[in-house]
């Protein structure tokens, strides 16, 4: 599980909006949904996207952010084929 502690500097900012930053390799609907499902909390709780972050709030999730964005184009590729 990894916690990030909210600074000064990211402390008024939207929940959303912070994530959007800090995980660039996720998508916002990835985000969003991760937010819905309780995986990443705030405090140890459940929150929603438009939290306000203030500082000292503890951000846990557990969440891989490993896309292989080659394997999916590969196999997109050969459905292409196929379908030609």
């Amino acid at each position: 599980m990894k916690e990030i502690v909210i600074t000064k500097n990211e402390a008024g900012q939207r929940l959303d909006k912070f994530l959007r930053k800090y995980l660039k390799d996720m998508s916002l609907g990835a985000i969003y949904k991760s937010i819905r499902k309780g995986e990443i909390k705030i405090n140890s709780k459940k929150q929603s996207e438009k939290y306000i972050l203030n500082e000292g709030d503890i951000l846990s999730f557990n969440i891989e952010i490993n896309p292989d964005k080659k394997k999916k184009l590969k196999s997109s590729w050969k459905l292409i084929m196929i379908l030609a």
